[in-house]
């Protein structure tokens, strides 16, 4: 990316900022009749796509002639409307990064601009490394919507071309990327170098479900989901399997359906408002269509639960009967419980939610609670409090009460291949190791789990690292300068940033690494 000059109307830790100023522009934007003779910081971009206008030349005049004033990048964010809301501690993490005036400091930056307009939520600006780095992907679509502004274009006409054919559309656009063919309702998902596929939405709803820049900022809400946005995450990041999440989502006349990859139950969202009755703290921050992919996972697995529990109280039921006809306190016992499910589930204020737990016998996975009466349940507010959550649906809580397993969600996203390693077994540690500095490794995506001291409460392992325990995310290798392997590291608190560790330190950070085959 381009670093690009800090707004001459926001000065903020001079004398740096003329050194800066001092760095080339791009030819392409000195150029251009469209941005000559206007100033061009870096926020300027970005307000162009939430459309507000540019600094009018009169204005730009008057700014220049002002006698700047001197702040420090830290007291500048705290002059900033939604910014100076964050933490403080966390804010000065962020001026660090401002000050060093590179590639870094520029994109920075343009999403304190975004924060400060209210165009994105300012859990951006949480959980900083100081020697992070934007994600590629990120950096990225702010070039898109950079250029798409110096050649007078939408950004929305940039993100997603119209061409004349498929074929066209092929031939201009990366794996990855999208296009609308002329005439044709629904736009293409380019797949592979020579061929692209058609998703089940308009260029218009497209973008609304995943905007570009804010697509690759989620921030973790509320629940306990990690293992759910770091997968999310991990496949939208890769230019392949975020055709898989595109794919969900099917358009109709005056709504939005959505269903995951494996799944029966189909979410509908309405066109008026895609995210009406999605309490915004018991979901990520972010792109419509990301929060619409988790809570569509919410609801997945409150129908696959419920099912599995009629299944099996069911079937103990007609087991016990034929098996053991004279134990008649049980079989009434399971009957009860079955029966006393089906009629709470009438009540919604009590909301009945069943149990789980990481079973030992089944390699940690969670599995549902038993006791003599079967399958165990409690009502929504009482299971909240025994998990220290504040969910307020049955979905809310199946996905984000306890957390996940980052193999099942993988396999529920579609995901082939999958398998989990342990980096403390010495042939596990080998084996990964092995293949993620290898030339395969980009033919699989990864996930990772911190080390937890078996509670639910992530506790701080490494923050330089963004590194917290008992909690997942999303792990990409890549090759230094030096021709080395490195790892980008993605907290889900804040997708925008990487920070950048070796496989020794990602070994000593985690206990599982999960794959799965692109």
């Amino acid at each position: 990316m381009q670093v690009t000059p800090i707004s001459l109307n926001n000065q903020v830790y001079l004398p740096n900022v003329k050194k800066l100023a001092e760095k080339p522009v791009n030819q392409e934007v000195a150029t251009n009749p469209i941005l000559q003779n206007k100033v061009m910081p870096s926020a300027e971009l970005l307000k162009s796509y939430v459309g507000i206008q540019p600094v009018k030349q009169d204005k730009v005049e008057e700014i220049k002639n002002e006698q700047p004033k001197e702040l420090s990048a830290y007291d500048y964010l705290l002059t900033l409307p939604n910014v100076k809301q964050g933490f403080k501690t966390e804010l000065a993490t962020v001026a660090k990064v401002m000050e060093k005036m590179d590639v870094e400091s520029s994109n920075t930056e343009m999403m304190v601009n975004l924060v400060a307009e209210g165009k994105l939520w300012r859990g951006v600006l949480r959980y900083f490394c100081e020697h992070g780095k934007m994600s590629k992907n990120m950096e990225g679509d702010i070039d898109l919507i950079y250029n798409a502004y110096a050649e007078g274009k939408k950004p929305i006409d940039a993100y997603v071309p119209t061409v004349g054919n498929k074929q066209d559309g092929i031939n201009s656009v990366k794996v990855g990327d999208t296009f609308e063919v002329e005439g044709e309702k629904n736009i293409y998902f380019k797949d592979s170098d020579d061929n692209a596929r058609q998703l089940k939405v308009s260029k218009e709803t497209f973008a609304e479900l995943f905007p570009p820049a804010e697509r690759f900022s989620g921030t973790q809400g509320a629940p306990g989901d990690c293992y759910l946005l770091a997968t999310l995450n991990t496949m939208i990041e890769n230019p392949v399997k975020r055709g898989v999440l595109y794919d969900m989502f099917e358009e109709t006349d005056d709504a939005v359906n959505v269903k995951i990859p494996t799944g029966e139950k189909v979410y509908t969202a309405p066109k008026s408002d895609l995210r009406q009755g999605i309490d915004k703290w018991q979901h990520m921050q972010g792109a419509t269509g990301m929060i619409l992919a988790e809570h569509a996972y919410g609801e997945e697995l409150q129908y696959r639960l419920e099912n599995e529990f009629h299944e099996f109280m069911n079937s103990e039921i007609a087991r016990m009967e034929k098996e053991e006809p004279k134990n008649t306190a049980k079989i009434e016992g399971y009957k009860q419980r079955l029966a006393d499910f089906d009629e709470k589930s009438k009540d919604s204020e009590y909301k009945p939610v069943l149990m789980r737990f990481e079973n030992p016998d089944a390699n940690g996975k969670l599995t549902l609670k038993t006791d003599e009466n079967g399958v165990m349940f409690k009502d929504l507010k009482s299971a909240d409090k025994e998990y220290r959550r504040k969910l307020s649906t049955q979905a809310d809580f199946y996905r984000g009460s306890i957390g996940g397993d980052l193999d099942v969600v993988m396999r529920d996203f579609g995901n082939e291949g999958v398998k989990e390693f342990k980096p403390s077994n010495p042939e596990q540690r080998a084996e990964i190791k092995a293949l993620m500095t290898s030339n395969e490794a980009d033919k699989y995506i990864f996930t990772a789990g911190a080390l937890s001291d078996g509670t639910l409460t992530e506790k701080p392992i490494a923050k330089e690292y963004s590194v917290y325990g008992c909690h997942a995310y999303k792990v990409a290798p890549f090759k230094d300068d030096k021709g080395d392997t490195k790892f980008y590291v993605e907290n889900p608190w804040n997708a925008t940033q990487h920070s950048v560790m070796d496989f020794d330190k990602l070994a000593e950070f985690f206990e599982i690494i999960c794959i799965a085959k692109v």
